[in-house]
């Protein structure tokens, strides 16, 4: 476990771990360290969908799960697995509760938000939340 400015990494051979307190910097290193992750690994994708999809969803984590609380922090783990990539974010706000078919934006968001919601769910293959709606699962085809 690396421990810079309470920013944790801990990696595996297929998989990476990442706690981080909820500021966009924390956003970028995460964003960073992932794609970095998976070119050395030379995993088969579009490193364009894969850095767009980690942007909304760790931002989410960050603005509307974690309130932009620099105390609460946000749990990222990325898979490889035989056909997918697999990407769970985790934050410590309340959740969120989306109503099925329902121009896929969550109840609680504003006017102003949610398109990110819609960009991950077009770019994934699968997408899943928590009952609560405070962890996100991303499936992501290969190439």
């Amino acid at each position: 476990m690396t421990l810079q400015n309470s920013f944790q990494i801990k990696k595996k051979s297929q998989s990476m771990e990442i706690i981080f307190p909820s500021t966009f910097y924390n956003i970028d290193l995460t964003v960073d360290h992932s794609i970095k992750f998976l070119q050395n690994l030379k995993i088969p994708c579009d490193f364009f969908k894969i850095n767009l999809i980690l942007r909304e969803g760790l931002s989410n984590a960050v603005r509307h799960g974690n309130l932009m609380n620099k105390q609460k922090t946000v749990k990222y783990s990325i898979k490889i697995d035989q056909d997918s990539i697999i990407i769970k974010i985790k934050d410590q706000g309340d959740g969120f509760i989306k109503k099925p078919n329902a121009d896929k934006k969550p109840e609680k968001l504003l006017k102003d938000h949610g398109r990110g919601i819609s960009i991950m769910e077009d770019f994934s293959s699968m997408i899943k939340y928590n009952k609560k709606g405070n962890k996100l699962t991303l499936y992501l085809p290969k190439k």
